[in-house]
């Protein structure tokens, strides 16, 4: 059976080897929590420039046909400006009546223009409605980490301590109960013998 000085030396040493992995272990689960999270963040960013990279994709597309359908209507309105301009020719017709034939389709024409610039307006005020969007996920989502929070040095230390002065108190606690033991044994006792 050991004494009493081993069992506080051991449960000293248990108490506080516990402690230490437990720091330990504290520590490691941050590292690699914050390692975790530094992968996903290159994750986020990298999904961040392929929105981004997709929206602004799209939104060249959406120029470009808007463009070419502006191109398409002036060419159709010349080509029926010629074609009302020969036929006034060939009909003999001059004047007035030709003049307000040319202004109904530039009118169509500039109402055409207006309908697609309005719908392109649109189509951007959409995607940087889209572009904000994306930004303010990629910001929540990297801002909901939780980072890896280490073991605390002073509450190791302060949890050795404690295992250490439990320790010492039983040591105590043990001392006296053996010490006390010891003189009901031997008959002595601290009121003496009585006669």
């Amino acid at each position: 059976m050991c004494g009493v000085t081993e069992a506080a030396i051991a449960g000293l040493i248990i108490s506080a080897g516990s402690a230490a992995y437990s720091f330990d272990q504290q520590n490691k689960n941050a590292q690699y929590q914050n390692e975790l999270n530094e992968y996903n963040n290159k994750l986020s960013a990298r999904n961040l420039a392929d929105n981004m990279n997709t929206l602004a994709y799209n939104q060249n597309a959406e120029r470009d046909a808007a463009v070419e359908q502006l191109w398409r209507d002036d060419l159709e309105a010349r080509r029926a400006e010629a074609r009302a301009r020969v036929a006034a020719g060939e009909s003999g017709v001059a004047g007035q009546t030709i003049e307000s034939v040319m202004r109904e389709i530039k009118a169509q024409q500039a109402m055409y223009a207006s309908s697609v610039n309005q719908n392109l307006d649109r189509i951007n005020d959409s995607m940087d409605g889209e572009r904000r969007q994306i930004w303010n996920n990629y910001l929540s989502e990297i801002g909901n980490r939780t980072p890896g929070i280490k073991g605390s040095k002073m509450a190791l230390g302060l949890q050795i301590a404690g295992a250490g002065l439990q320790a010492y108190n039983g040591y105590q606690e043990g001392k006296f109960r053996e010490n006390y033991y010891k003189s009901r044994n031997t008959g002595t006792s601290s009121g003496g013998k009585g006669g």
